[in-house]
């Protein structure tokens, strides 16, 4: 979406953006007749981590498409393209890359245009980095279809996905087009009725991308059924449904009111909106989730503080190859007492390519085996699945230490500290994540989260520049983590003597 002399011109993509997110449809708009009036992230936009992906596999599609056909002509001229692509199509070129296209007010550049010289139409062909079509994609091949619809004298039979698994995909036009006909009318309806001072909702199952934390705002500032913690899409659109549109009035709700959402689910909201309620800036309420069955597991859950307990927390970037499902886990965190007590940060299993990710894996392994040696009793305190799930992966890719690994889970070598918080206890946040919790039990960060630090973000950063100032934030943000992980420990324990 653009403005060209005060005048509105569009994009497919403008398409797909209200698809996925009417608000942050609204939000471009907005920004665009007025800078500033929705905060936009520009980290997102300036330095996405998938662009580069995004370009190797249209080289990728490329390629594969020169392989089958004869002549494969690229855009040459990017300041006359449209003017280029419309030369190209009346010389039937078999394949033209990166056309320009227009239709009334849209105007876009297609991935690939296939002549399929059966029936004398030009159909279109996207390379995109998943494995697999989402709906999106659909509308987008739909959308570039309906901008050569004049040309091509009729809709073609079919449209072509070139997948990040190096798989070209089609499907028939004729089953997703007539929708996206509809959407673009309700689109083009939609912003001729914008205004900046009345705009749509952002709801929780959107797709914002830079407007995440925009959407996040206008939630804390109209007390919105999404800052409830945990709470569905569903639930919300059955809340609202009944005239429930505020955290402040779920704790009030009664289970009549509420035939479709299960008494259990129904008593969890409520009990979840109250406690977040009660919360202040200085104040996190904080109770037992089930009474007596929550201070067992809390016993059972959480062992008492072993020598050479340690506290690990992995960094991983699952973009490094992005033809494989595979996550190039770059960091092994860990942080563990010393001799004086006092907590050490262990950052030396730094990876910047698979091989010297089988080596890291290799030395913590073995890391690890040399202190369980010494601490026999020692646990492994980590926070979510991520790390058993990632040294479980990283065994069977590097064919190493698999028993091992296997064997520390079997017996209990691993405490997931975000298993004990959920089945003990109800916290007034709207999120259970670590970076929440750290805040109740009161660890300070050296990094700055509001600055919108991004692990995997950073790391791409990292490996385009090998600039040693990045890598730093990056180990500073992986010790903060294996550092609150210590102290959420803590916490825990501390009420196994509140609740002996």
């Amino acid at each position: 979406m653009r403005l060209n002399d005060s005048n509105l011109e569009f994009s497919i993509s403008d398409i797909v953006r209200h698809f996925r997110s009417p608000y942050s449809a609204w939000a471009t708009w907005a920004n665009l007749q007025q800078p500033g009036t929705v905060y936009v992230e520009n980290d997102m936009i300036q330095h996405s981590s998938l662009l580069k992906r995004s370009e190797e596999n249209e080289a990728d599609a490329k390629r594969f498409l020169i392989n089958r056909f004869d002549k494969v002509k690229t855009i040459s001229n990017p300041l006359n393209s449209l003017e280029e692509s419309k030369k190209l199509m009346q010389e039937k070129v078999d394949v033209i890359v990166q056309p320009t296209l227009k239709r009334d007010q849209f105007t876009g550049r297609a991935d690939f245009i296939i002549l399929n010289k059966d029936v004398n139409m030009y159909e279109v062909m996207d390379a995109k980095l998943a494995k697999q079509v989402k709906p999106e994609f659909l509308l987008q091949v739909c959308g570039y279809t309906w901008m050569l619809e004049k040309f091509n004298e009729g809709i073609p039979e079919s449209g072509y996905f070139f997948l990040g698994d190096e798989r070209s995909e089609s499907f028939k036009i004729n089953e997703y087009y007539r929708f996206f006909i509809d959407l673009k009318d309700e689109f083009l309806d939609t912003v001729e009725n914008y205004s900046l001072d009345v705009h749509p909702k952002p709801r929780k199952w959107e797709v914002f991308e830079e407007f995440n934390d925009a959407a996040e705002i206008f939630w804390k500032e109209n007390s919105s059924l999404e800052l409830i913690a945990d709470v569905s899409s569903r639930q919300i659109q059955v809340l609202e449904k009944e005239g429930v549109n505020s955290i402040i009035e779920v704790p009030e709700v009664t289970e009549k009111s509420f035939p479709k959402l299960a008494t259990e689910s129904l008593d969890k909201i409520k009990r979840q909106a109250s406690a977040q309620l009660q919360s202040t800036d200085d104040k996190t309420h904080i109770e037992l989730l089930n009474g007596d069955e929550s201070i067992h597991f809390l016993h059972k859950l959480l062992p008492d503080e072993s020598k050479g307990d340690v506290y690990f927390d992995l960094e991983g970037f699952p973009f490094y190859d992005f033809r494989k499902s595979d996550t190039l886990e770059y960091l092994y965190g860990a942080a563990y007492k010393d001799e004086k007590g006092d907590l050490i940060f262990k950052g030396d299993l730094w990876a910047e390519d698979e091989f010297e990710e089988k080596i890291i894996f290799s030395k913590f392994i073995n890391w690890m085996q040399e202190r369980i040696s010494k601490y026999p009793d020692l646990k492994i305190y980590h926070y979510a699945h991520y790390e058993i799930t990632s040294l479980r992966n990283s065994a069977k890719k590097h064919a190493l230490y698999e028993d091992i690994v296997e064997d520390w889970i079997v017996t209990g070598r691993f405490v997931d500290l975000y298993t004990v918080v959920r089945k003990c206890f109800l916290i007034g946040k709207d999120s259970y994540s670590l970076k929440r919790v750290e805040e109740v039990a009161g660890f300070k960060r050296e990094l700055d989260l509001k600055s919108g630090f991004d692990s995997i973000f950073y790391f791409e950063r990292y490996l385009d520049s090998r600039d040693p100032k990045i890598k730093e934030e990056i180990l500073t943000y992986n010790k903060d983590d294996c550092f609150a992980t210590e102290v959420v420990c803590n916490w825990l324990r501390n009420f196994k003597k509140v609740y002996p």
